[in-house]
């Protein structure tokens, strides 16, 4: 939760990947941050 709420840095940060949705199929295209061996984050960030 610290990661997510930008507490805590992520420990993997992946940058303009496709995410699918495996639930509604749809791809969206996004950024995807891991912590602690879990999903932390999913969208999109503005360049720091």
């Amino acid at each position: 939760m610290e990661t997510a709420r930008g507490g805590r840095p992520a420990d993997l940060v992946v940058r303009g990947g496709t995410i699918a949705n495996v639930y509604s199929g749809e791809l969206h295209e996004g950024d995807v941050a891991v912590s602690a061996g879990r999903i932390a984050y999913l969208g999109t960030q503005p360049e720091a």
